[in-house]
């Protein structure tokens, strides 16, 4: 006997459709980018999200000029729509039985990390899990950690995160120091150990637009290692303000710069190891800062930690420096 099916007009049967449109908005946080997103119009997206606010007879968001804004219940409907899609993708891919018994783990962090860190190393993972392809999501903010879609994730900047929302390993030390390109120094006619604070002020310093992270700055950097006497730039107290140089939004283009020649920028030591190594880059001095807090590696309780995900953490969890 088949089971009946219930009809368009059940009042039980959930809204499926309105509630991915919604989902869509509230991710994207526009009407235009959800439709974008969607493949449908923005009047479509628009009649679609008063008709779910209907038949759910709440309203989910507030609508301005310059965008929308989630209410107290569209921001609790929003929250359980993302937890509720991931573990239906999850159970998909777990059903799906993809060819050759392949897995796939989608990993999480800033393009920098992802370039000069994780790529270098990725092939050895894949020779210990052959059948197991890392989805990698580069993101430059911290901002949607709640929300996204992935696996694992490697914040950007130390963070307390709820441990009831988050599984947390601690992963890689954060230690801050100057880099630049061995030709930047040629042409100025230094060597990588005249490097006091007055000397990094007349060369061109690499700035990072931190707007939206509570990442170090030049300023921040100078008067942390002042706290170290014995690793300090600074012979004399000095106005720590730098403002020479260029501002890039993303360290991944901040460290670029820097290897073509353009400038100095603050290092961290995980990204920039191996471009240590390569001579790409050199260190100037021996100041540097180190955090308390390590970088480290996450994974959102409302996911399964299947057999995949826990394979890449424990490799990750073992490329200490």
């Amino acid at each position: 006997m088949c089971a009946k099916l219930a009809s368009s007009k059940d009042p039980n049967r959930l809204p499926l459709h309105g509630l991915a449109v919604f989902e869509s908005v509230a991710r994207n946080g526009s009407m235009s980018a959800a439709a974008k997103a969607l493949g449908l119009t923005q009047p479509a997206v628009s009649q679609t999200l008063k008709k779910l606010e209907q038949q759910l007879e709440i309203t989910l968001l507030k609508r301005h000029r310059n965008g929308i804004e989630l209410t107290k219940a569209g921001q609790e409907l929003f929250m359980s729509c993302v937890q509720s899609f991931d573990q239906l993708a999850g159970t998909i891919n777990t059903i799906r039985q993809p060819k050759n018994d392949q897995q796939e783990v989608t990993l999480s962090l800033s393009t920098a990390t992802a370039t000069y860190w994780l790529l270098p190393r990725i092939a050895d993972f894949y020779q210990h899990y052959p059948n197991t392809l890392v989805n990698i999501i580069s993101r430059d903010n911290d901002s949607n950690l709640n929300t996204s879609s992935y696996d694992l994730a490697i914040p950007l900047a130390s963070q307390k995160l709820p441990e009831q929302d988050f599984h947390i390993w601690p992963l890689l030390e954060e230690v801050v120091f100057p880099v630049c390109s061995p030709t930047l120094l040629v042409q100025r006619q230094l060597t990588a150990e005249q490097t006091g604070i007055k000397t990094l002020q007349e060369l061109p310093l690499i700035h990072l637009d931190n707007n939206r992270e509570s990442r170090m700055s030049w300023q921040d950097w100078v008067l942390a290692t002042s706290q170290q006497p014995q690793l300090s730039l600074i012979e004399e107290p000095i106005d720590p303000h730098f403002n020479r140089g260029q501002t890039c939004s993303d360290y991944f283009v901040a460290v670029a710069a820097a290897i073509a020649g353009q400038g100095v920028a603050l290092g961290w030591q995980h990204i920039v190891k191996d471009l240590l190594d390569d001579q790409r880059l050199v260190r100037l001095g021996n100041a540097h800062w180190r955090s308390e807090q390590p970088f480290t590696l996450i994974a959102p309780r409302r996911k399964a930690l299947t057999p995949a995900v826990i394979a890449l953490k424990d490799w990750l969890l073992q490329q200490t420096l």
